[in-house]
C-alpha cells in the first residue's frame, strides 16, 4: 500500500495545544505536533509502521495458517509487531 493515496486532515487540538494529523482510513491514528508539518510527518511515519506491521501479521498467518495449534497475533502500533507466545 503507498501511503500516498491515504487522507490526512489535521486540526488545532485545544486541549492538547498541539496541531493533531489524523489518517481517515486508520481512524484509531492520529499524531499531536507543534506545527502542521511536523504532526503530518508524525502520522505518515505512523501509517507506514502500521501498514508494514499488518503486512507482517498477514504473511505470518498465511504461512501458518495449516498449523494444528491456534496463533493468536496481535499488531502494536505503537513501536513494532510482536508475535506473543
Amino acid at each position: 500500500m503507498n501511503i500516498e493515496h491515504y487522507t490526512y486532515p489535521f486540526t488545532w487540538s485545544p486541549e492538547n495545544n498541539e496541531h493533531i494529523d489524523l489518517c481517515v482510513e486508520l481512524p484509531s491514528l492520529f499524531w499531536l505536533a507543534a506545527t502542521p508539518e511536523e504532526a503530518l510527518t508524525g502520522i505518515r511515519q505512523l501509517v507506514t509502521e502500521v501498514i508494514k506491521c499488518k503486512a507482517m501479521v498477514k504473511s505470518f498467518r498465511n504461512r501458518y495458517q495449516k498449523n494444528t495449534t491456534a496463533v493468536n497475533l496481535e499488531c502494536v502500533f505503537h513501536q513494532k509487531c510482536i508475535v506473543p507466545s
